[in-house]
């Protein structure tokens, strides 16, 4: 704990938490996507720290009347195991990033197949790519 807290604006308040990555972790908990409240004393001074540190993480100060966000206790249909959330929220990550790689490799084969006919291409950067000149 630092001399002068860094989170003296979120103690004694209830915090809303939004993650970038769901299931990311920090502070002994997962955090989803969705703005998830927890209540006043949920976490140390120290685990707050870390939180508000933390850049996959938004951190904000809430009246306790104001929360509207799902509760980690109403976070249910959810598998309990912490690795298996992290890997439920992952998938589609990597089926998006899978597609956009796909769409990728064709743009490339295409312009590959376009320097191949192109008479003025550079052997150079033809060889590189490992592209052929017809």
């Amino acid at each position: 704990m630092s001399k002068k807290s860094k989170v003296l604006h979120l103690l004694g308040k209830a915090v809303r938490i939004i993650s970038a990555v769901d299931g990311f972790r920090r502070a002994e908990m997962a955090h989803r996507k969705e703005a998830t409240d927890h209540p006043e004393g949920t976490f140390t001074e120290e685990q707050l720290e870390a939180l508000e540190a933390e850049p996959n993480l938004i951190v904000q100060a809430i009246d306790a009347q104001e929360t509207g966000a799902s509760t980690p206790e109403e976070n249910t249909g959810e598998p309990d195991d912490p690795i298996a959330k992290l890997l439920k929220g992952n998938v589609g990550d990597v089926v998006a990033r899978l597609a956009e790689v796909s769409d990728e490799s064709i743009r490339a084969q295409a312009l590959k197949a376009e320097l191949a006919k192109d008479k003025k291409a550079r052997p150079g950067v033809l060889k590189a790519l490992g592209v052929e000149q017809k």
